[in-house]
């Protein structure tokens, strides 16, 4: 049947002839010229067929002939590959019996159109119902082969394989219904706008917008939503969206239609919509996180005005350590502003050491965090403040909880105690003086009465004893010996209530001098003087107080063995009721002595002042105690400051 369809197809009819007899075909002439042509034209329809059979079977998509009744008449390979039936089993069947139901209908109506001729070919997307039992997509392109007679004769059917681009089409339709789902679910108002209109908007849109409807917000400039101050730079930005920049999140107002602003946070891109470009926003309303923001804003601040008028250092961090907070006492005893503070580990800001051994303290957040409670610093704790200064302090450590008690940081609170502290020294070290001047007093005054009986009898002794005797000699040294232990009861007596100055008006840079030039006669320490032109007179012993100026100049002296410069200044000085220092208000001359020496070690400076204590090879360790005890009965102070390497200086005050 394939073969005679196919001849059926020849454009040019053929010449009738009649096949030559065999006496025609002895004769030759014009005969055998006939059978020549007759059997030249059978070869070139042949070859022409054969073309035909061998386009139609190996055709990339499939190709088929099916009869007026829809039988398959012919198939090539790609229909049998996209139907999974071999040949001969698609040619024992109609196309009816591998399409699916749904699509048959429309099919048989093409085919019915075609041979009514009132539908020359038909192209459509159907179902066939593959051999294995699932569905195949394809896009079907029918015509009509009619015979000489104009009578319909067969169909011609390209089938092309569609399967894979209606999966794709439908895996997108069903992508776009879950997006628009999404879209309209979202609280947030998402629209599409384009040249001052709305292409599309959500739920959460008309609501943000105050509109009823999407007709009637078609129908409203998009401008008209902006506040008249912000229209401009909202047209600004549409157009930049439009030429495919990219627009942040930002915040912004939008007014609604009854005219009440609210607070928003757009972003906007360029999208794809129906075929034009527009622009897509979403707008977020946060007017509730701005009146959560601004409550917490007040509480903060309400939180930080109570911190900063507070007299304690208060630095409060993270779990980390960082450090979060700092109010104005912090910043004024760290050396640090919280600006430059904040997010930097707590060790850099609060740098604590050890007062008597120098070492570092453990952090005290580390220590919070590892406890869970609160703790407090261990004695002579000290701050190194950003300048180097160095205070004492106490302090506590607490755990900042959230309210599902889980620590969240920690703050530190702590006061500088440094005057307290030196004040405390100072007490203890006045009453060990009281104490040891009680019993110095009564030892000393006995001792003295001992030294008189010895040194009378000695000299009873040397005189009866004949000049040249050996015995004399010793009887001498004796009394050197007698004498330098009186200077020592002298220096006892000193802390003896009976030792209280007698004070008179003097002339203190005479005083100063006189007692500082003999004391370093014939060392090799140069002394200079720095006086106030308008020093006030000093009511003192000066007797006492010579003393004072004379173990301070052999003090600086030793300091420098090998020679130096030794400052000696004075001025005038005013206390104030503040003042931190153990004194009554009022003016006081300032003493300065100043040495270029080795300076004292830094866990030695609070004990210079105690007596017997001494870093000296020979030396009794009373000169400085002395120093103490004398200036403290005439009300006044003395202290110390040093530093290694480059000297010491000795402050009193009277």
């Amino acid at each position: 049947m394939a073969r005679r369809l196919v001849k059926k197809r020849s454009t040019k009819p053929l010449p009738r002839v009649e096949k030559p007899s065999p006496r025609q075909r002895q004769t030759g002439g014009k005969g055998g010229e006939i059978l020549r042509l007759v059997s030249h034209v059978e070869e070139e329809l042949r070859e022409s067929e054969a073309r035909f059979l061998s386009a139609f079977d190996y055709a990339a998509i499939g190709m088929a002939l099916v009869g007026t009744d829809g039988r398959w008449l012919k198939v090539n390979h790609a229909v049998c590959e996209l139907t999974g039936y071999p040949e001969h089993e698609l040619l024992s069947m109609a196309f009816q019996d591998i399409t699916h139901p749904d699509d048959l209908e429309k099919d048989l109506d093409y085919v019915r159109q075609m041979l009514a001729g009132t539908m020359r070919t038909y192209q459509m997307e159907k179902r066939y119902l593959h051999k294995c039992g699932h569905l195949i997509w394809v896009l079907l392109s029918v015509s009509l082969v009619r015979d000489t007679g104009g009578h319909p004769a067969y169909f011609i059917s390209q089938i092309q394989n569609i399967t894979e681009r209606k999966q794709a089409e439908e895996a997108l339709r069903g992508s776009e219904e879950r997006y628009r789902a999404l879209v309209e679910s979202s609280p947030d108002a998402i629209s599409v706008q384009k040249e001052g209109r709305f292409l599309y908007a959500n739920a959460a849109a008309l609501r943000l917008y105050g509109v009823a409807s999407f007709e009637q917000l078609a129908t409203i400039d998009v401008l008209n939503f902006s506040p008249t101050e912000d229209r401009e730079a909202t047209r600004a930005r549409w157009k930049q969206a439009l030429e495919g920049s990219p627009l942040p999140f930002r915040e912004t107002r939008i007014l609604r239609l009854d005219g009440v602003e609210v607070p928003v946070e757009v972003n906007a891109r360029l999208v794809e919509f129906h075929g034009e470009r527009a622009v897509q926003a979403i707008v977020r309303d946060i007017s509730e996180r701005k009146r959560t923001e601004s409550a917490l804003d007040a509480e903060r601040e309400r939180l930080a005005v109570t911190l900063r008028s507070i007299g304690d250092a208060v630095i409060t961090t993270d779990r980390e350590g960082r450090v979060v907070f700092m109010n104005r006492i912090a910043e004024a005893l760290t050396g640090w502003e919280q600006a430059r503070a904040v997010g930097r580990p707590l060790g850099e800001v609060f740098h604590i050491i050890n007062e008597k051994t120098g070492e570092r303290c453990e952090d005290p957040v580390t220590k919070v965090l590892a406890t869970g409670g609160i703790i407090g610093l261990a004695n002579h704790t000290a701050l190194i403040a950003r300048d180097g200064t160095q205070r004492v302090i106490e302090d506590s450590g607490a755990p900042i909880r959230d309210p599902e008690s889980r620590i969240i940081g920690v703050v530190l609170v702590f006061r500088d105690v440094t005057e307290k502290h030196r004040m405390r020294e100072e007490m203890l070290r006045a009453n060990r003086l009281d104490s040891l001047g009680i019993l110095a007093g009564g030892i000393a005054h006995d001792f003295n009465n001992i030294l008189t009986i010895i040194m009378g009898n000695t000299s009873l002794a040397m005189m009866t004893a004949p000049p040249p005797d050996r015995l004399q000699k010793q009887l001498l040294e004796t009394e050197k010996a007698c004498l330098r232990a009186k200077e020592l009861t002298e220096q006892l007596l000193t802390f003896s209530k009976g030792g209280a100055p007698v004070r008179k008006t003097a002339s203190l840079p005479d005083l100063v001098r006189e007692s500082v030039d003999f004391a370093l006669r014939g060392s090799a320490v140069k002394c200079h003087y720095e006086f106030a032109p308008d020093l006030r007179a000093v009511e003192v012993d000066s007797a006492q107080v010579s003393r004072v100026f004379s173990n301070l100049a052999l003090n600086g002296a030793q300091a420098m063995p090998s020679g130096g410069n030794f400052v000696v200044s004075a001025c005038n000085l005013a206390l104030g009721a503040g003042t931190t220092l153990p004194l009554v208000p009022g003016g006081y001359v300032e003493i300065s002595f100043r040495d270029h020496g080795i300076g004292i070690l830094p866990e030695h400076l609070s004990r210079v002042f105690d007596p017997f204590f001494t870093t000296k090879q020979q030396g009794s360790g009373l000169g400085l105690s002395i120093c103490y005890s004398v200036v403290s009965r005439h009300g006044g102070y003395i202290s110390v400051e040093s530093e290694m390497g480059k000297g010491s200086v000795f402050h009193v005050l009277l």
